[in-house]
């Protein structure tokens, strides 16, 4: 991703309104901030200096991410940071992330799955001690506010 496309995506997540993410399950299988990315499940944990995706089908299947490749992009104290993301696990993407994250921080996510275009995906992040438990799936029609759809 080129520093200028970083820049417009700093500035789209600094003025977008973050719908309510109640369909999807809030709290996903690791414990992590869990939306809709396209037609997957796509969770968010930030732990340790790592930032870690996983990704599930709506069926919370495991999602193969050998070949896949991703960026987050934070917004932290106004500028944009990007995180490479490379396969971590079966189904999970991770990178390092070297500055603390505090809680209301905007994330964008852009995954591209090996021959499948790319999916995104946008948090407000919630420490895991903050979030609401519950794993209801609710419903999948709309996913107003969630790239790739």
């Amino acid at each position: 991703m080129n520093k200028q496309f970083a820049l417009i995506l700093a500035a789209a997540l600094a003025v977008s309104p973050l719908p309510a993410l109640a369909h999807a399950p809030p709290v996903g299988p690791h414990g992590g901030m869990q939306v809709h990315a396209g037609p997957l499940h796509q969770e968010l944990m930030i732990a340790d200096g790592t930032l870690t995706l996983y990704l599930n089908t709506m069926h919370d299947k495991p999602v193969d991410t050998a070949g896949a490749t991703g960026t987050a992009t934070l917004l932290l104290d106004g500028a944009p940071v990007q995180v490479a993301l490379a396969p971590a696990g079966p189904n999970s993407l991770s990178g390092r992330l070297d500055q603390a994250v505090p809680a209301g921080t905007r994330i964008a996510t852009l995954v591209t799955l090996a021959g499948k275009g790319p999916l995104q995906a946008r948090y407000e992040w919630k420490p895991a001690d903050t979030q609401a438990h519950g794993h209801d799936h609710g419903d999948h029609g709309d996913h107003t506010g969630h790239e790739g759809h």
